[in-house]
């Protein structure tokens, strides 16, 4: 195990060719409420209190033992930390995005974008996030199948949070199931913003001439191959049309833009469905684009 200001490493979460993510633990916040709550309730027990009093310390021992099966941040978190000089082909770029990424976490708070809990931009630079055990969205394909209104009805606060993105000068450009992470309470919550552009004066990006803005089967055919001047919020909503499309498909990746092709074709994969046909006129507007 590894220590990171007051993150200790529990486990890889997963990696990449920029830097690993880790599943960490903040026991400076376990020894204040937690450690007091279960020194109050376990010494408090040991007294000779009336009937009631113990029922009360009984139920104060329970609470606290239970917030040590399941802590919710800043106990928990997932910490992200760029490769050292040997493992990354391209340290300075990668250098770059980390502190882009955050820069936007840091600008926007909302309750369906990642939160950010703790960040070190000097030397070893990492920086930690929310931490949702239920993983990312990809890894529930069923979870909205066929499930049009449903599928709406979360989508639309995904659709919120990128919006505040966008008022903020902010595009996200790697809107996919893999990014999006499902929250105990049911909330879809974007996260991963290493690949985010400011739209500012300076025109800001970290992208070399012909290199990808974002993932092939999510971004626009008009971004492929090439280094865009100016990255607009449209390359979101395009992305955003092939995020609604997955979830109610339960399928992992649309074929270029190809939604209305009979095979990816929502109508037809769901006949009957009454909201079938909206979404399909939504995909138009989108992934049409």
């Amino acid at each position: 195990m590894s220590r990171y200001g007051k993150w200790e490493t529990i486990r890889e979460l997963g990696s990449g060719g920029q830097g690993v993510v880790y599943l960490v633990f903040n026991d400076d916040a376990l020894h204040e409420p937690v450690a007091s709550g279960l020194t109050f309730a376990i010494t408090g027990m040991a007294k000779p209190w009336r009937p009631e009093e113990i029922s009360r310390l009984a139920i104060t021992l329970s609470e606290q033992l239970a917030k040590l099966n399941h802590f919710p941040p800043p106990y928990f978190g997932a910490l992200k930390l760029l490769h050292g000089m040997v493992e990354s082909a391209d340290v300075d770029k990668a250098r770059e995005r980390i502190i882009r990424e955050v820069e936007a976490l840091r600008r926007v708070r909302h309750p369906n974008l990642l939160w950010i809990l703790d960040a070190n931009l000097e030397g070893f630079q990492w920086f930690v996030g929310e931490y949702h055990e239920r993983g990312p969205l990809s890894n529930h394909p069923d979870l909205f199948l066929g499930d049009t209104l449903r599928s709406l009805k979360a989508f639309r606060s995904i659709v919120d949070g990128v919006a505040k993105l966008h008022q903020a000068g902010i595009v996200h450009r790697d809107i996919k199931p893999a990014n999006v992470f499902l929250a105990t309470d049911g909330r879809l919550v974007l996260g991963d913003m290493g690949l985010v552009s400011f739209v500012d004066e300076e025109l800001t990006r970290v992208t070399e001439t012909y290199e990808n803005v974002g993932s092939r089967d999510w971004m626009p055919g008009w971004a492929y191959g090439m280094r865009l001047d100016k990255v607009q919020p449209s390359f979101d909503v395009f992305s955003l049309g092939k995020l609604l499309w997955s979830m109610i498909s339960g399928k992992p990746i649309l074929r270029l833009w190809y939604w209305n092709d009979p095979d990816y074709d929502l109508e037809k994969m769901f006949p009957g469905d009454p909201d079938a046909e909206p979404v399909n006129n939504f995909e138009t507007l989108t992934v049409g684009i």
